[in-house]
């Protein structure tokens, strides 16, 4: 009586990460779980074995506790939409129940209705969503709506999507629409510095939250600012300066359209008249990927982000660097734990570096120039070479320098705040692989692979995760060298266009099996949106 998600038969049934009130325990062994799919992969594998339910009325039906924010911020729970409905009243109020209808073909517009009766469905909304045709984007939006939009810019459509149970697409329909509300509205504030420092940010991983958004928001607007004005604002702030996860390498910034030019052109002398050849110019960019110790051992799908403080120390760090002539060199990954032993079958197109105190920055570079750098490029040939990197990680450090001048490799520093539009990697690769990954993690956890995993398989997993990412950018050379066409100013045409022609190719190579091309599981196909959407909006966000 149980079928699996991965079960072609009826797929908009299965939610995201499911997991039972009750606890399965095996009668023949130890095993338990709350996932009915590990517990039916595990009978399936052990015909023999007798499944039992255990009642678990302690269990939370939400795995995320209520301290837990959707931003990492605090939070106040969201004040019932329908007074007369006393079905949604629920003085811990954490979470809101809505119904989502299907969109009509002649949908463009959102509109927020009350129930006016109890739903015939198992459970009672306190409203439902519809779309209706309308000429005018709505005045006023609301405040669940204005949160899944910034929390959506601020980490990701991925992450919201598996947060609040939201369909990715749902949540770009969002996005868009306050998108082209910009046009009707005037901004008279000097942003730029902040968004310098968004993108700052962005560039070192480290995470950008609603709370301080929110609370730059107040102070510029006033103190007595309602929360609806605070995130309006908040997010015509991201989407004028294209400060989104996904974004558009569009941003109009002076100070780094200045910066721009001044690299392009030192960059033009260094390669013009073509001294320097397509398989000596290079770049290089690090990707870390924090893992929460106690939720990962909760086998909460939490536990995986891509995102920081700077007092966070990742678990992994990924080196990845690539050619202009379209090489994608083999990724570096460095793994703060021991790897009891490497498989036979592990892949010969990535390299994995384990020790349990971690390593420095000046390690982690010197491993990657003796490893990668050059083996793979310096060594074949005898010529120049020319490596673009961003100021952060120890790349500024003399030791660097100094290690890739011995291997007769000069350094172009892309200027602070410039790396989406001069990092090659940035410009389609990157996003595509933060998606990658999370893809890969929520199927992970939707599959039960949590139960027993121990952080060296983590490790292993995650090592053949860019396996497959390497392999496809093997196979399609010309993504990264219109990348860095891009990126050096050599390309002509629509930069957006080319840009997300690239990051939608790419896209769809990684949705395709290696060996045969058949379908898999797409990058956009997060899970279906549940018949409830359990959204949280910011409340005080005072200090």
């Amino acid at each position: 009586n149980h079928t699996t998600r991965n079960a072609s038969l009826f797929p908009d049934v299965f939610l995201f990460d499911p997991r039972l009130s009750e606890t399965l325990n095996c009668k023949s062994c130890t095993f338990s779980t709350n996932r009915g799919d590990a517990m039916a992969n595990h009978l399936t594998e052990r015909p023999d074995h007798v499944c039992s339910m255990i009642e678990d009325k302690a269990k939370d039906v939400v795995d995320r506790p209520a301290s837990d924010p959707v931003s990492g911020g605090g939070f106040k729970p969201v004040q019932d939409y329908n007074s007369d409905s006393k079905e949604t009243n629920n003085e811990n109020g954490a979470f809101v129940p809505i119904q989502l209808n299907r969109p009509r073909p002649i949908s463009t517009q959102l509109k927020v209705k009350p129930l006016k009766s109890a739903s015939s469905s198992f459970f009672k909304p306190a409203m439902t969503i519809t779309f209706l045709k309308s000429d005018k984007p709505s005045a006023s939006w609301s405040l669940v709506h204005l949160s899944i939009v910034l929390s959506s810019l601020c980490h990701g459509i991925h992450v919201v999507s598996r947060r609040c149970r939201l369909a990715p697409k749902a949540i770009r329909a969002l996005i868009t629409l306050q998108h082209r509300s910009l046009m009707q509205k005037t901004w008279s504030w000097n942003t730029d510095k902040m968004a310098e420092w968004v993108l700052s940010r962005r560039e070192q991983q480290l995470s950008v939250t609603e709370y301080v958004l929110l609370t730059t928001a107040r102070k510029t607007l006033g103190e007595n600012t309602s929360m609806e004005e605070c995130y309006s604002w908040t997010i015509d702030f991201m989407l004028r300066h294209d400060l989104g996860l996904q974004t558009t390498t569009n941003n109009k910034l002076e100070n780094i359209q200045a910066d721009k030019r001044m690299f392009v052109r030192s960059l033009h002398k260094k390669i013009q008249g073509g001294a320097l050849p397509y398989h000596c110019l290079g770049c290089m960019d690090e990707l870390p990927v924090f893992i929460n110790t106690n939720l990962f051992l909760r086998q909460n799908a939490e536990a995986f982000q891509l995102f920081s403080s700077p007092d966070i120390r990742p678990k992994f760090d990924i080196i990845v660097s690539a050619l202009s002539n379209g090489i994608f060199l083999p990724p570096l990954l460095f793994f703060t734990g021991t790897v009891s032993a490497i498989p036979d079958e592990f892949p010969d197109n990535v390299l994995l570096e384990a020790r349990n105190e971690g390593f420095t920055d000046e390690e982690r570079l010197k491993i990657w120039i003796d490893k990668v750098w050059r083996p793979h490029v310096t060594s074949k040939h005898n010529h120049e070479s020319l490596l673009v990197v961003d100021v952060h990680r120890g790349h500024l450090t003399e030791t660097f320098k100094e290690r890739l001048a011995d291997t007769n490799t000069d350094l172009a520093f892309i200027p602070q705040g410039s790396s989406r539009q001069l990092q090659p990697l940035e410009i389609c690769v990157t996003q595509v692989l933060r998606d990658f990954l999370l893809v890969r993690w929520n199927q992970l956890v939707s599959d039960g692979g949590l139960d027993g995993l121990m952080m060296d398989q983590l490790a292993l997993t995650l090592a053949c995760w860019f396996s497959e990412v390497s392999s496809t950018l093997k196979s399609r050379r010309e993504i990264l060298r219109g990348s860095f066409s891009l990126a050096c100013g050599t390309k002509q045409g629509n930069r957006q266009e080319e840009s997300a022609g690239m990051i939608t190719a790419l896209t769809k190579a990684l949705s395709q099996p290696p060996d045969t091309g058949g379908p898999k599981q797409e990058l956009e196909q997060e899970p279906a949106p549940e018949p409830v959407a359990r959204v949280k909006v910011m409340g005080d966000f005072e200090n």
